[in-house]
């Protein structure tokens, strides 16, 4: 009898320890997990440069504009790029853009106008000297007066007359060759007509002051200083190598 006890209490032990931990699993809760959703974003379409028309004349048409567009560095032109297009642009397309640009298409004193000096006041005086290179425009003033300057020429860019760089120094070379021409209206005739002594003159007058002279006491530096002497209208110098080498010969 007590067999039967042990082994009824050890059974009713395994049943409760199996109730317990079937309670413990129907009873428990399953932890939930966060759920990661894939945020797709669509990406803005970029902005897509226009050059609308203004009326005016090209600025790569006006020759010293264009001059001054080829010339300068990118960082020197992104921010007048960025006052015409609202945009810094692409290093690529940027002369290009600028080139076609002939005016703003709004009114004077208009929204958009009003809004684009409001921008131009955050550009430092330095900046605005430097667009008004580019546009080939007075750098004085305060930085009211440049924005006024720059605002009032890209309304309505106009092709100034002015030559460009290459142009002027042609000018200025031409005009000096004609003042050159000029001076010598004022030399005698007799100037013009005379040539500087050729080869077998100076051989000749060579010879004439060597018949003349004493070689125990003439010496190379004075025969030349002769030879120069005979045609002081022209400087010899150069020729001193020849003079010296037909004294050596005739005396030979």
């Amino acid at each position: 009898a007590t067999v039967d006890e042990s082994s009824s209490t050890e059974l009713y032990l395994t049943c409760y320890v199996l109730l317990a931990a079937l309670s413990q699993i129907v009873e428990g809760k399953r932890e939930k997990k966060m759920v990661q959703r894939l945020d797709f974003q669509v990406a803005k379409p970029a902005k897509v440069l226009k050059v609308e028309n203004g009326g005016g004349d090209k600025l790569g048409d006006i020759a010293r504009v264009n001059h001054h567009l080829g010339k300068l560095k990118v960082p020197d032109l992104k921010p007048l790029h960025t006052i015409l297009f609202d945009m810094p642009g692409k290093i690529a397309t940027m002369r290009k853009n600028m080139r076609l640009f002939n005016g703003f298409p709004f009114e004077v004193d208009s929204e958009p106008y009003i809004k684009k000096k409001e921008r131009m006041m955050k550009i430092t005086c330095v900046r605005l000297r430097t667009i008004c290179k580019v546009l080939d425009l007075e750098k004085g003033g305060n930085q009211s007066v440049l924005i006024d300057r720059i605002m009032t020429f890209l309304m309505s860019p106009r092709i100034s007359g002015k030559p460009n760089a290459y142009c002027y120094v042609f000018l200025c070379l031409f005009s000096y060759i004609a003042a050159l021409d000029s001076s010598d209206d004022d030399e005698p005739l007799i100037k013009m007509i005379k040539k500087p002594p050729t080869d077998e003159q100076l051989k000749e007058t060579v010879k004439r002051l060597l018949k003349d002279a004493n070689l125990e006491e003439m010496t190379m530096k004075k025969i030349c200083q002769k030879v120069y002497d005979t045609y002081p209208e022209y400087d010899l110098t150069s020729r001193k190598d020849y003079v010296k080498q037909t004294v050596k010969m005739l005396i030979s």
